[in-house]
């Protein structure tokens, strides 16, 4: 008898097929599942995510890249790196453009027209 894995048309249908699909990923480039084939495998693909599993995986149309499938501990760690980044780039901007003038509160208060002498946290 034949191991499940070669029996099956669905390449996502056996979740060590799922694994080497990961590997494959990272070691020979990256592995394309169409879009049926990833519908078929949500429930296998999120119980190796529930097990630890992180690898992503790749799936579109005709086997082209349109979308990827992430833990979602992945996806937060990544959209906390793009913010980081994003963060970065403008305090960057900001420092090459800076005059380097700096105002006290009480010059600003004083440009706003407010009176500071009856405010409690005044000096």
């Amino acid at each position: 008898m034949r191991p499940a894995i070669e029996n099956s048309r669905n390449p996502l249908d056996n979740q060590h097929h799922i694994v080497f699909l990961y590997r494959f990923y990272y070691t020979a480039g990256m592995t394309v599942v169409t879009t049926s084939e990833a519908r078929a495998a949500l429930s296998q693909i999120a119980a190796r995510f529930d097990a630890g599993e992180v690898e992503p995986v790749v799936f579109g149309s005709h086997r082209r890249a349109q979308a990827v499938i992430v833990p979602f501990e992945v996806w937060e760690k990544l959209l906390e790196q793009a913010e980081d980044e994003r963060d970065l780039q403008l305090a960057q901007k900001r420092l090459a453009s800076d005059s380097g003038a700096r105002f006290s509160s009480a010059d600003v208060a004083a440009a706003a027209g407010l009176d500071r002498t009856h405010h409690p946290t005044a000096g």
